[in-house]
């Protein structure tokens, strides 16, 4: 088991790595779910200095990478790993974003760069972005979550077939 949890946590130094880099991914590249899920990952391919990172799309990007390293995923039909990819790359960028900002102390979510999600305001009456940009935090807060506790969530969100179950190949 430590062993298992040893890898989470070096999986996840490689992905805060990956995600504070200058990669940017940006629609300009032209990537489709569809190509996420069939290309091998190639860091730099488009680094502009100076660009500024359009974080949902590159944590939405570097969530699938992450699902991309579980040995399971290779054996899903590209059907089922398109229906896979959708919630959970969703649920881990909010995770990985929440969880950062958790780490560095903060009360609403930002990114590394220092930017804040609609400047750290929820308008509207809009409960789902308030659970979103400030909840998470203040539940990971509560249960004290570490680093073993995070990374061992962030696989059972990707390896929980009850996520999507239209397929006996997930199921499996």
């Amino acid at each position: 088991m430590d062993r298992l949890i040893g890898g989470l946590v070096h999986l996840e130094k490689a992905h805060r790595c990956l995600r504070e880099s200058s990669f940017s991914p940006s629609l300009k590249d032209g990537y489709r779910l569809e190509k996420w899920l069939s290309i091998g990952f190639r860091y730099g391919m488009t680094s502009t200095p100076g660009a500024t990172k359009f974080w949902p799309f590159a944590d939405l990007f570097l969530s699938i990478e992450y699902m991309k390293t579980f040995e399971f995923f290779h054996f899903l039909s590209h059907e089922d790993k398109k229906e896979l990819a959708r919630p959970v790359s969703v649920m881990c960028s909010h995770l990985t974003l929440a969880y950062f900002s958790f780490e560095n102390k903060s009360d609403v979510t930002y990114h590394p760069d220092g930017t804040i999600p609609h400047s750290g305001r929820v308008s509207g009456g809009l409960k789902h972005k308030a659970l979103l940009h400030h909840g998470i935090i203040e539940i990971l807060r509560t249960l004290d979550l570490d680093k073993k506790e995070y990374v061992l969530l962030k696989a059972l969100i990707v390896c929980n077939p009850e996520l999507v179950c239209s397929s006996s190949s997930i199921e499996s």
